[in-house]
């Protein structure tokens, strides 16, 4: 304690300003609210700090020290004069952040001090606290809601869950009135499964997988997550006006297998001329292009872009299954949520070849120009500036919505199942605390990606120019290699099931036979159609998709449905094809993570180094020809880096 004081002390001394903030506006006190540092909080009080300075999003150190359970920061914060009242971007105040945590003791204390601002009357403050840190059941937490609301005078108190919006189904958006859904029949269904997709839209296996899940009856929360360049960067990348410096090759080669560095603007810019006049009127209802200019407008407007796309597709692909492929008719589906995730670190694929998503999917959402989706809706108003990530939409049928809100909680649930089929970029951004909670209801991870030590790769190393990544052995955990580190500390924290298709698992469509011809677009359309017809996966907007996306005139993607083999999994466990002890005799592995490179590895070794000599040992073995000799090499030489970074 008397180190950190002085050290403060001695920067003071030296001119550091006590309220300079980071880029996201957290200042010093605030970090020591985060953490529960009462005497750094007093020592930089001492020295004239601003204990009310909040984040840019609006997060007082009050409001943090009381997520985090650090009752003595409150007080404290509380006798220096702060504001304990505060509200947040979201609308939220601190003692919502307690109740949401179960923090009791923080809970006791801001109600004290909103009774003594006679913002609160209650005849008894201990049974009141017992009130909330017992909220009601869904069906009554509206009303329960209402009644703290009341009382308190201020921002929502949300009982352990997520505020939703309930969002209309574009596909069919007309005039009409929805059905009255009946809140009993809701509450009926949304306790039993709930999957949580961590999806993104850059391929199409992803809706593919939603296709699948459709058919158990489960509710489904689908995250989407966004491409690097709409905006994060990975931290170890520094900043630079350079023309060189922000070249794709200067990346390449000074940061081998962590991507390129590019924003939503070059991508936009690049694909300008020759787009058809449904795409750029889309883009202009998004805020592209701004007479402003610059990357962060741009940066907006795709992500505005993404977003109104994956909402679109998602919902369509949801409510396009029919009987005739063994899914619930639509009254007795599960409920789609779409929840708003994070932002990639990495972009893998330079910019040259990176998948404009909006131009890849234009063909099967005609007219693209009338696509209203999230930023769009004037009763909503929401704007895409104040977009979150943690922001949940409810799905519905038919539209337009009814404007209601109501309450997403992972805690309604039996069971919780979730995949690895995009990015877990979201978790770090709050997301995590959530599902802390209810650890014990997650009873399956299905991750997609890594690759088998005993078995070669069939995916592409680093390709110069093209591919930036560190070897075969990296795939969707390397989008946000943060965000997977602490998903997959999670799961063997809480000991979660954890089911691993490899890459080494998923096969090309494209038989022996056809494969030694080139692919025509006739070849490639011939292939999907017959794959979702044999698999009975989806209606006649899914194989729209799917075709506009493998069978796409200019963008080459590999016909391999990844994601579709994941959903395969979680829909036996779900649809009691194979019960959990059935999951048991599958192959016992270990699954390594390297986050340094999202390097993930999946062995029957008990080592570290043990998988990595086995990994390297299979890569030697492999036969001598042209395209897996140059594998080969550029595996060997990813290996020796690997061997020389021992830590996970």
């Amino acid at each position: 304690i008397y180190q950190a004081v002085e050290a403060i002390q001695l920067l003071v001394d030296a001119g550091a300003e006590v309220n300079q903030s980071r880029a996201d506006g957290v200042t010093a006190v605030w970090l020591a609210a985060k953490f529960g540092h009462d005497h750094c909080i007093k020592a930089l009080h001492e020295a004239k700090a601003d204990v009310d300075k909040a984040s840019n999003e609006m997060v007082s150190p009050v409001h943090v020290a009381a997520e985090n359970g650090h009752a003595s920061s409150i007080k404290l914060l509380s006798e220096l004069k702060a504001n304990l009242m505060a509200i947040n971007a979201r609308h939220e105040s601190a003692i919502y952040q307690a109740v949401s945590n179960q923090h009791r003791d923080c809970v006791e204390i801001l109600v004290k001090a909103a009774s003594e601002l006679s913002l609160l009357t209650v005849s008894n403050e201990a049974d009141f606290v017992d009130q909330l840190m017992d909220p009601p059941q869904r069906k009554d937490a509206a009303e329960w809601n209402r009644l703290v609301s009341e009382k308190l005078g201020f921002g929502p108190l949300l009982p352990c869950g997520l505020k939703t919006i309930s969002h209309p189904v574009v596909a069919s958006a007309g005039d009409r009135d929805l059905p009255d859904r009946g809140d009993a029949k809701l509450d009926a269904r949304v306790r039993d499964n709930l999957i949580v997709s961590s999806g993104d839209i850059s391929d199409v296996d992803g809706f593919l997988a939603l296709a699948e899940y459709s058919k158990t009856g489960a509710d489904v929360l689908f995250i989407l997550n966004y491409p690097a360049y709409v905006g994060a960067l990975d931290p170890g990348i520094p900043d630079s006006t350079s023309a060189n410096e922000n070249s794709d090759s200067f990346y390449e080669e000074s940061y081998p297998g962590l991507g390129y560095k590019y924003s939503a603007s070059q991508i936009l810019e690049r694909d300008s001329n020759g787009c058809s006049s449904e795409y750029a009127a889309f883009m202009k209802k998004r805020g592209w292009p701004n007479e402003k200019g610059g990357a962060s407008d741009a940066n907006l407007a795709m992500k505005a872009a993404l977003t109104d796309l994956a909402f679109e597709i998602a919902s369509r692909v949801w409510f396009d299954q029919g009987s005739d492929d063994g899914s619930p008719a639509p009254s007795k589906r599960g409920n789609l949520f779409f929840g708003i995730g994070g932002v990639n670190s990495i972009n893998p694929f330079s910019r040259k070849c990176i998948k404009n998503d909006v131009l890849l999917y234009e063909g099967a959402l005609q007219p693209l120009s009338e696509l209203r989706g999230l930023f769009l809706n004037d009763r909503i108003g929401y704007d895409v500036q104040e977009m979150k990530c943690g922001d949940v939409f409810e799905c519905l049928v038919d539209g337009p919505s009814r404007e209601q809100t109501e309450f997403f909680s992972l805690e309604d649930y039996k069971a919780i199942y979730m995949d690895f089929c995009g990015s877990y970029a979201f978790w770090h951004e709050g997301w995590d605390k959530r599902f802390d909670r209810v650890c014990q209801k997650v009873k399956g991870a299905f991750v997609m990606g890594g690759v088998r030590t005993d078995q070669p790769p069939t995916t592409l190393p680093a390709i110069k120019g093209v591919l930036n990544r560190f070897s075969s052995a990296t795939m969707n955990q390397l989008y946000h290699p943060k965000g997977s580190e602490e998903f997959f500390q999670f799961l063997g924290l809480f000991d979660v099931p954890t089911y691993v298709v490899a890459n080494n698992d998923v096969h090309n469509l494209v038989k022996p036979a056809e494969g030694k011809d080139p692919l025509t677009r006739e070849i490639r359309t011939q292939i999907v159609k017959e794959f979702l017809k044999s698999n009975e996966v989806g209606g006649p907007f899914m194989q729209e998709l799917a075709l506009q996306y493998y069978a796409h005139p200019k963008y080459n993607a590999a016909l391999k449905p990844f994601d579709f083999h994941l959903a395969i999994a979680v829909k036996a466990l779900l649809g009691g094809c194979a019960s959990s002890k059935d999951l048991e005799n599958f192959e016992k592995r270990n699954l390594y993570y390297g986050a340094a490179n999202g390097t993930t590895l999946v062995s029957a070794q008990t080592t570290w180094g043990g998988a990595k000599q086995e990994y390297a040992a299979t890569m030697s073995s492999l036969e001598e020809k042209d395209s897996i000799a140059e594998t080969r090499l550029r595996e060997t030489r990813d290996i020796e880096n690997m061997v020389q970074r021992p830590s996970l």
